[in-house]
């Protein structure tokens, strides 16, 4: 019987394999020997996308949309630990997104003059490395509520823009920073369940993980996994894309809950920092499920007992967790406070944004309630209303694109 010799894939036998989507044949392009050319199995089809290749000695994916729009994908390797940011990372919530895609495509939509030229020199910065724009599950949420040309560029802005970042699901990350916060206050070490990056371009890390609670464990470097990795792009670019509109779930509920929640704090008359604490502990009894849950992760019969200062220390001491219970706890206590559908993206995207990114850009009330808590919190302010704004700062601070910093290292003339 003959000896069966086991797959080999790397750089050293491959230089790219090319997915002809419209055709339905994959090309494999070895280091040597003559390329093969052979039909596509199944009967799944992509669609928006015409080609996909992967780079092997890059380690990226290219995809081609079916209007000719060139899309660069940066690789995940399992063998080597999470990628830290090499770059200022920067979260934009929807709306911004669409004012990129407008300054990318028909910038004569952008008003005013000043974020028009904001959303250009974001645009500048995130396709010459100057900065990292992260994907989120909410921009494909938001996105497939788009139709039309509408829908394809604002698609093509996030994921040319994105180039395989991705921020991973807010639910994760809050869940993590439980069972990790927990840990820490028993003395129990979790290290190996919390210390993934939230920031990284592994493949779906966008998608929400119910398979174990908060950031499933590292997983191990599988040829399912380089497949997913290779497939995941087109994907994604191919949702983003799509001009049928989905429609959205109702959060009637939600928002009615939240509503009811205002009204009683309304109706007390006790001084403001009793309100305020008050108010964090019925943030904590809203997601009690959630640290019990956390708690069985660690051993723990039941969730801790916490005093009112304990509990503000514990929820402060954590990223995500400090920023999302100060703005639950503020529109818990302010009269003032009209809740509607899109604020729970809102409050949990970009409080995961403003912990874990370099800078966030949202819409106004958000962002403003962000920074506020980043101030009280003895945190740099990082959290804006404006593209304006934001590219202000990063001039500022000195934050240079790649054809930037060439230029800088080249030698000058000298004149004397």
């Amino acid at each position: 019987m003959p000896e069966t010799r086991p797959l080999v894939l790397s750089a050293e036998k491959y230089q790219f394999w090319a997915i002809d989507h419209v055709g339905r044949q994959i090309t494999v392009v070895p280091q040597r020997g003559n390329s093969v050319t052979a039909p596509l199995e199944g009967d799944h089809v992509i669609s928006g996308i015409k080609t996909s290749i992967f780079d092997w000695e890059k380690w990226w994916v290219t995809t081609i949309t079916d209007r000719d729009h060139l899309i660069n994908t940066v690789g995940f390797n399992a063998e080597h630990p999470d990628p830290t940011p090499h770059r200022p990372t920067v979260y934009l919530d929807q709306n911004m997104w669409s004012r990129v895609a407008a300054a990318m495509f028909t910038p004569e939509r952008v008003k005013p003059e000043r974020e028009l030229r904001a959303a250009s020199e974001i645009i500048r910065f995130g396709m010459d490395d100057g900065i990292i724009l992260p994907l989120s599950s909410a921009h494909l949420l938001e996105t497939s509520a788009l139709h039309t040309d509408l829908r394809y560029e604002v698609g093509v802005a996030l994921a040319r823009l994105s180039g395989g970042w991705q921020m991973r699901h807010p639910i994760d990350v809050f869940e993590q920073e439980a069972i990790h916060a927990l840990g820490e206050r028993i003395s129990v070490r979790a290290e190996g369940r919390t210390r993934r990056a939230v920031l990284t371009t592994e493949p779906n890390a966008w998608m929400r993980d119910e398979s174990t609670l908060g950031i499933s464990p590292p997983r191990a470097a599988t040829v399912e996994l380089l497949i997913e990795m290779m497939s995941a792009p087109g994907a994604v670019i191919a949702h983003l894309v799509d001009p049928t509109p989905l429609e959205r779930t109702s959060l009637s509920r939600w928002v009615e809950h939240h509503r009811r929640i205002t009204e009683q704090f309304r109706a007390l008359d006790i001084p403001k920092p009793q309100r305020r604490g008050m108010a964090r502990r019925r943030f904590w009894n809203e997601h009690i499920s959630m640290y019990r849950s956390a708690s069985r992760v660690l051993g723990l019969p039941e969730v801790p007992l916490l005093s009112d200062r304990d509990l503000k220390a514990f929820l402060d001491g954590a990223e995500m967790s400090s920023l999302l219970s100060a703005l639950f706890v503020t529109r818990f206590i302010d009269s003032s406070t009209r809740w509607h559908a899109n604020d729970l993206v809102d409050m949990f995207y970009l409080s995961c944004g403003a912990a874990y990114c370099d800078y966030v850009v949202g819409e106004a009330k958000t962002t403003t309630q962000l920074a506020q808590a980043q101030r009280s919190l003895g945190k740099r302010v990082t959290a804006f209303r404006t593209l304006g704004d934001l590219v202000d700062t990063l001039h500022a601070e000195g934050v240079t694109t790649d054809s930037e910093r060439r230029a800088l290292s080249q030698p000058g003339d000298n004149y004397g």
